[in-house]
């Protein structure tokens, strides 16, 4: 992508567009000022000595404006904040639904330092001034003197970053906090879209001050005027900055064929990538079709439809990028696009990182390269026939489903959405995981039951067969009837996968709701030697994934609440989505001697993921891979989250 540094601070003062200014930032066009904003140079300080006569507030910030070219496009803030103490950071001007003619303060976002200096907080202005705190890290940054603070805007949402000063080199470096925020998602947003304007503000009793402050802006790559031309894998192409030697094409540039591919095809080649790499395909011009991309500055691959010379986002996944050339294909068949890259493991087999069934697939094809290399360029057929018998999703309704493998059957069980709030889980029967026999409803509410939990508030059904106790354990999420409003993991057991499932008397939860505040999921783990470890929800850190060890005995659970370990809670950019910051579920599977948990994150209600992480000990330390979320949302599918591995006979 086109970078464009539109406004640098310097210790020389600042510059526009790459050119010097010797106006006064107080007296320039581009700036606004509130209260008392001191300017040294490069170095920028609220100071409440200078503050102007009626100005109010505990802070004061300075705004600029970009120009006019650079409205509706997307860019980075950066700006390091020195010898920090409390609250400073970085704001992003926005539109109200409302018009406000005269805002008290800056009308946006605020993305800074908590006030106290405990955290990261992304917050809104109002007409009014300051209305509410939309997300903030539950990690505090006091051992750190100084930090470097981000902020990516897009077209309706920013993602804020915040870094240990000195390590901000985007996608190399691991940030402290990351969270992502789309416009009006929250109930206390009142505002419709970004606005050019970016600003700088400071609390005045922060001892700290700002350095290196700077904006660039970001623009989609368009294809340059193609005269040159080549032949590479058999096919004629015009270029512009590639050269083609011993069937290794090279430089900085791009190339698109001179005829169209139609139908059923496959492109194949082996990328070597240090910058970004590129496969165009169904371009009806340069400015229409699709590109999968292979970022390594982000390690990163992603998806984009191009109309009109802008890229509209499909999809993007985490990922290894590597240097030397490995195996890329982009697949066209039967009107569904399969895009491959690096795709084999030892004794491994080929997956796609995308798939999906998308329109207008004919067109000519080419490459972008900018720090990269092709081999090995190939057009042939498709190598994809799809089987005879398929299956569409959902495969049957019902909400928050659990699979139990036993017996050589697969018994799904779901929150029944069309309960009348007795009859409130039920199970489907299949012999291959895709053709579902209706059964039974397996767990109906009884009058007792209400003396402990509140009817028709149970969720998310968790059944596991307990070999030592010869029992089915059926644990779910109820609202407690205690006038807390909070719940609990509660249970019940049968002699049969099928059910009933009951409890004698009132519900029992599995932990003391004394000691826990609240709670929900419990996914049972049966290790080698005989334990039993639960996983658990909790609303704390946002949501955090707790384990615990517990025994069946006699169609009772019994927790060891001095085992009770948090082992994963919300930090990394893929567990924050300005709507929530979470992770939930926790899911345990033993391999080669390794405890994998795979988890959900960020909220269920938006862009719901999955991740996993890796422990030697069912206790963890758990360790997070590297590029997660390996389930994510894209333009098809949006919520994948809170599984689980369903064994296959054959395991």
């Amino acid at each position: 992508m086109k970078k464009t540094t539109v406004l640098d601070f310097d210790k020389n003062g600042f510059n526009i567009g790459g050119a010097k200014n010797d106006v006064p930032v107080n007296e320039h066009p581009s700036f606004s000022i509130y209260g008392g904003i001191r300017f040294d140079g490069g170095i920028i300080k609220a100071d409440r000595a200078i503050r102007p006569e009626g100005t109010s507030g505990k802070s004061a910030f300075v705004s600029y404006t970009l120009p006019e070219e650079f409205h509706k496009k997307s860019y980075i803030v950066d700006v390091d904040h020195i010898d920090k103490s409390t609250s400073a950071g970085i704001l992003i001007g926005a539109k109200s639904n409302v018009k406000v003619e005269n805002p008290a303060y800056f009308l946006g976002y605020s993305c800074s330092l908590r006030e106290g200096g405990d955290g990261a907080s992304l917050g809104i202005f109002d007409a009014y001034g300051w209305r509410a705190e939309l997300v903030k890290s539950r990690l505090a940054f006091y051992d750190l003197k100084s930090l470097h603070y981000r902020v990516k805007v897009t077209s309706k949402a920013l993602t804020f970053y915040v870094f240990e000063y000195g390590k901000d080199r985007y996608g190399i470096d691991e940030p402290l906090f990351v969270s992502n925020y789309e416009v009006g998602s929250d109930q206390f947003d009142v505002h419709k879209e970004f606005t050019p304007t970016v600003g700088l503000r400071q609390y005045y009793w922060d001892k700290g001050h700002f350095e290196n402050f700077k904006i660039t802006v970001i623009e989609d790559d368009e294809l340059p005027v193609m005269t040159e031309t080549l032949t590479a894998g058999a096919t004629e192409f015009l270029s512009n900055g590639i050269t083609e030697k011993n069937g290794t094409l090279s430089g900085n540039g791009a190339l698109l064929s001179k005829d169209a591919l139609c139908g059923n095809y496959r492109i194949s080649l082996a990328l070597g990538t240090k910058g970004i790499s590129r496969i165009y395909f169904g371009m009806t011009d340069e400015k229409n079709g699709y590109t999968f991309e292979i970022n390594a500055h982000e390690d990163t691959v992603f998806l984009y439809k191009i109309e009109n010379g802008k890229y509209k986002w499909l999809g993007q996944k985490k990922n290894i990028v590597r240097e030397n050339a490995v195996n890329t294909y982009v697949d066209v068949h039967d009107g569904i696009v399969s895009c491959y890259y690096d795709n084999y493991l030892e004794n491994g087999e080929e997956f796609p990182k995308f798939e999906f069934t998308l329109e207008g697939t004919d067109g000519r094809f080419g490459m972008w390269l900018e720090d990269s290399y092709a081999e090995n360029l190939a057009v042939t057929e498709s190598k994809i026939t799809l089987p005879e018998i398929t299956y569409t999703n959902p495969i049957n309704p019902g909400a928050d489903p659990d699979c139990l493998f036993y017996g050589g059957k697969y018994y799904l069980y779901v929150y029944n959405t069309s309960h009348n709030g007795k009859e409130v889980f039920r199970v489907f029967v299949s012999d291959d995981l895709v053709n579902f026999t209706p059964g039974p409803v397996i767990f109906e509410w009884r009058d007792e039951y209400n003396e402990t939990a509140i009817g028709g508030s149970s969720f998310s059904p968790n059944v596991s067969y307990c070999e030592s106790d010869n029992r089915f354990y059926l644990f779910f999420a109820a609202v407690r009837n205690d006038g807390s409003h909070c719940r609990s993991v509660f249970y019940a057991t049968s002699d049969s996968p099928l059910g009933p499932f009951v409890h004698d008397g009132p519900l029992e939860p599995v932990n003391d709701p004394k000691r826990i505040f609240h709670e929900i999921d419990g996914h049972p783990f049966y290790d080698d030697d005989g334990r039993i470890y639960m996983s658990f929800s909790r609303s704390e850190h946002g949501g955090s994934i707790w384990l615990e060890e517990v025994e069946f005995k006699d169609g009772k659970v019994i927790a060891k609440p001095e085992t009770d370990t948090r082992v994963i809670f919300p930090e990394k950019e893929y567990e924050n989505d300005g709507s929530w910051s979470l992770c939930e579920g926790g899911f345990i599977r033993k391999h080669n001697g390794l405890y994998y948990m795979i988890y959900a994150t960020v909220c269920y209600a938006r862009h719901y993921g999955e991740a996993y992480a890796v422990a030697k000990s069912p206790l963890g330390p758990y360790e997070k891979y590297k590029y997660n979320p390996i389930l994510t949302f894209n333009h098809t599918l949006n919520g994948p989250g809170d599984a689980l591995i369903v064994p296959s006979p054959d395991e």
